[in-house]
């Protein structure tokens, strides 16, 4: 019997003519991947600022070449009115919905997941062996249909690090919640950017950090 495997590639930036960064990653949602991390970090504001090429090279990994209409990095957009916290059962529902999903996908597991919602429904979904690229995904994927993650919360299946809250603070996103717990630094950026996180969010003795 073949034991199971989970693909994981490298994936190399190639913005403005200079190769800025790499992942190592699932190569699915690939524009996604970029259009978020570059968003996070200030450069764009809207996915129609980044033109993305994908290539695929002969060892298996992949080139994504972007050029960006204004090259001078951006200053991030300001947090709005953040949609409320939804009721603890709404957690139970939309993690349970998550986790069927990456069930579904990778049965073997080896996969982080973040999901993206209003309280109510998810409206994207993505998955990587990388917890940190799957906030990258996520992002992009929103910004991939012209929405904005000041309207929308944010679901992970990992654990919430510090640099987890860091990511979904600087996105915009109006709450981060997880099965798990977050450690000190994550309530620190959070808290810096007045984004709750919702710790042991899928069940009943839900934790709230503000």
């Amino acid at each position: 019997m073949t034991p199971p495997l989970v693909e994981e590639t490298i994936v190399a930036l190639n913005l403005n003519g200079v190769t800025s960064m790499q992942w190592r990653c699932t190569p699915t949602d690939l524009e996604a991947l970029v259009i978020g991390r570059l968003y996070i970090e200030g450069i764009i504001r809207h996915a129609d600022d980044a033109h993305v090429v994908i290539e695929r090279r002969a060892d298996d990994s992949w080139l994504v070449l972007v050029r960006t209409d204004e090259a001078a990095v951006v200053m991030p957009a300001a947090r709005g009115q953040a949609p409320p916290i939804p009721a603890a059962a709404s957690f139970t529902d939309l993690f349970r919905a998550l986790f069927n999903t990456v069930d579904t996908r990778h049965e073997h597991g080896g996969m982080h997941a973040a999901a993206v919602t209003d309280g109510q429904h998810i409206i994207v979904q993505v998955e990587d062996v990388g917890r940190h690229n799957t906030i990258d995904k996520v992002t992009g994927a929103l910004l991939l249909q012209r929405l904005a993650p000041v309207n929308y919360g944010l679901l992970t299946s990992s654990r919430v690090s510090g640099e987890i809250a860091d990511k979904a603070a600087r996105a915009g996103f109006a709450w981060l919640a997880s099965r798990s717990i977050p450690t000190s630094l994550a309530v620190r950026f959070a808290s810096a950017a007045h984004m709750p996180i919702i710790g042991r969010a899928a069940g009943k003795g839900a934790f709230i950090y503000t």
